[in-house]
Order: structure tokens, then sequence, then C-alpha cells
């Protein structure tokens, strides 16, 4: 659940009130380390923290050379979704699976398939 306005002020009156992080926690039914969050925010500017869409770190600007890079590899490479997912899945090996023998998406879920 996300704070509103009138939960966060409950929330700080109870950390004022010396009650733990949990036991506010729970009158916003949040989790805890939000109200970590909060409560910091709150010492550290003495104001109540603003909530809502809009606040937080700014969305990364993408810069002109990362669309260039995608125009290009898009002209050179241009698959289907269905190429892709062949080659994605059974193509391509994965480095999670086993690696030393070029094991694909799909030989590891039929290998695995096989066990149960």
């Amino acid at each position: 659940m996300k704070f509103t306005k009138k939960s966060l002020i409950e929330v700080l009156r109870a950390k004022s009130e010396g009650k733990s992080s949990y036991q506010a926690r729970e009158l916003a039914n949040v989790f805890e380390r939000r109200v970590y969050q909060v409560w910091k925010e709150y010492l550290i500017t003495g104001n109540i923290p603003e909530i809502g869409k809009g606040v937080g770190i700014p969305m990364k600007q993408i810069e002109e050379w990362e669309v260039d890079l995608i125009k290009e590899s898009w002209e050179k490479y241009r698959v289907t979704k269905e190429e892709f997912l062949f080659w994605h899945n059974e193509v391509r090996p994965h480095r999670s699976l086993k690696f030393e023998i070029l094991e694909t998406p799909k030989q590891a879920f039929i290998r695995k398939r096989r066990k149960n």
C-alpha cells in the first residue's frame, strides 16, 4: 500500500512519540523500509516529505548517440519477433545454464522437464 498524506502524518507522529518503525509501519500498512526513508527525510529537512507522482529520481534523458545506436542496430539486424525468439531460445547459449556445453534455454527446459 502507498502512503496517503494522512497516513504519512500518522507515521511521522508515531515516530516522534518514540514508537519503532515496525509499529509505525502498521499504522499505514507500508514496508518498514519506507518508514525509515520518510523518517530520515523528515529529520534532515524538517518538512513533511512530498509523496505522489513526479517525486523522486528524475528519468534519465535518452541521448542522441543512444537513439542513433538503436537505429543503426535496427537497420543492420532487422528481424521479426519470431526470429528473435527463435534465436534467443534455440540458438543462443545461455551463460546461467550449462555454458560448458553451450546449452540453450530450450535444451535446458527439455532437460529439466525429463527430471520431473
